[in-house]
């Protein structure tokens, strides 16, 4: 089973897709997921990709990108600007620190990890669809890197996880969106609530940010139908 799904958001450089080919073989990953690229997969992409071609070849591609997230648990968007969408995400947390999470909490599906596109990065919907935001600290004069260079530095931290004894089972993707739906019914019984949308999302980021266990979503669950 795959650990890690890579998916390229409207990628717009083939050079790119060729160089990030070949850093995914480096590191044994295998299918690259790319959603509506705005460049071919053609002669250039293939060079680059030196001996990681195959990648290039076989790569599923996608017009949506909820296509692509299903069978993931965990959805994980990639960012250069910290504070970017804080209205919808509670904010990046650095690479080094989402590593130490995954230590303790197991997966039995792939986490997908999105990179967005060249120029402008990932768009407020598809921010959406994330669970968690990670950056990589970089110098405040120019924080954004290259997307193969991120790319890169990703897989290097990632590959070597090693789940701690007693690592507890991250909850469902479908356990987590069916907390989201309790939520959203307990607010819709509140009259002349104001800032509904605000308190809602706000209220995910406080639930995501817990990355909870299987055992504590079923908890909440209970509660929240109660």
């Amino acid at each position: 089973m795959e650990k890690f799904r890579i998916i390229f958001v409207e990628p717009e450089q083939e050079i790119n897709l060729g160089l990030s080919a070949r850093v995914m073989d480096n590191f044994n990953i295998r299918s690259m997921y790319l959603i509506n690229p705005k460049c071919s997969l053609g002669f250039s992409a293939i060079m680059y990709a030196k001996h990681a071609k195959r990648i290039i070849k076989n790569a599923k591609i996608y017009s949506k990108l909820e296509d692509a997230l299903k069978g993931c648990d965990l959805v994980v968007g990639t960012s250069g600007v910290i504070n970017k969408y804080t209205d919808i995400s509670f904010g990046p947390i650095e690479l080094k620190q989402f590593k130490k999470i995954l230590e303790e909490r197991k997966t039995k599906k792939p986490i997908a990890i999105l990179f967005g596109r060249e120029s402008t990065g990932l768009n407020r919907e598809e921010i959406k669809l994330c669970d968690v935001l990670v950056h990589i600290p970089t110098s405040k004069r120019y924080p954004v890197l290259n997307i193969t260079n991120a790319l890169a530095i990703v897989l290097y931290e990632l590959s070597n996880i090693k789940f701690k004894s007693g690592a507890e089972q991250l909850a469902t993707k479908k356990e987590r969106e069916y907390i989201e739906k309790l939520v959203e019914k307990k607010l819709e019984k509140i009259k002349n609530l104001k800032n509904r949308q605000k308190l809602s999302y706000a209220l995910r980021a406080f639930f995501e940010k817990r990355f909870m266990t299987n055992i504590e979503a079923k908890g909440l669950i209970y509660i929240l139908k109660n």
